[in-house]
């Protein structure tokens, strides 16, 4: 089992932590949702609501894809496992469009690859006109720190550089803005303080017991910066 599983492993057990995060995406997913960098699929089988007709999962990692396939073929008919080489690479959009998905999401995943620019653009290409696309990121480049290296982050985002790729890529962005504003704290702690080199189960758990009450506050207004940024855009046309 690798560390990034692992890490990944730890992360899924936050139940409230990823409810919180697909509060603010359930809205625009529909049809066809094409997710990029699934990892175990925690975060995917949460969008399995009513507006949207099938899930494709995806993921460079071998051990990733049988994670998926285990865990949704057979037991959940709208889901489909698709092994995807880096989203950067200029043949991939050639071969995702056939898919024709109306929603494309990446969660904490562009962090990860050296191209971003490359990757938002062949995300954009496989959208069908009209179609969303979804993102979140780790924020704040002045926090990265141990646990972004171990967990194989390129960088951290701002908001202005992340609507600016995402611009660039022929899209228009609805709505961009910081999320957890506590977890600034924990995060620049474990990672430039502490110098951890892996996710504790006590420091997630005690995020995960709190995140009632961040939701309610960062529910009533977006804070100015945050540990995350959320991205909502579209592709003109229908």
């Amino acid at each position: 089992m690798s560390e990034l599983f692992k890490a990944l492993e730890v992360v899924g057990a936050t139940g409230r932590y990823q409810q919180w995060i697909i509060a603010h995406f359930r809205p625009y997913l529909s049809g066809v949702v094409f997710d990029i960098g699934s990892g175990r699929g925690d975060m995917a089988e949460l969008y399995d609501v009513p507006q949207v007709e099938k899930i494709i999962c995806s993921d460079h990692s071998a051990e990733m894809v049988a994670f998926l396939e285990k865990r949704f073929i057979g037991r959940k008919p709208r889901y489909e496992v698709l092994p995807l080489a880096d989203i950067s690479f200029p043949a991939r959009a050639a071969v995702l469009k056939e898919h024709l998905p109306d929603t494309v999401i990446a969660i904490n995943v562009l962090e990860h690859i050296e191209d971003d620019r490359a990757a938002i653009g062949n995300m954009a290409r496989i959208l069908m006109p009209g179609g969303r696309m979804l993102i979140m990121v780790p924020a704040l480049p002045a926090i990265h720190g141990t646990l972004d290296d171990m967990a194989g982050h390129i960088r951290r985002y701002t908001r202005e550089d992340l609507v600016t790729k995402v611009t660039a890529a022929g899209l228009d962005v609805d709505r961009a803005y910081y999320m957890n504003f506590f977890g600034i704290v924990s995060w620049f702690l474990a990672g430039r303080v502490l110098r951890q080199t892996r996710f504790d189960t006590g420091m997630c758990g005690a995020l995960d017991r709190v995140v009632p009450f961040l939701r309610a506050i960062e529910g009533c207004f977006h804070p100015p910066v945050g540990q995350s940024l959320i991205l909502v855009a579209h592709k003109r046309g229908r």
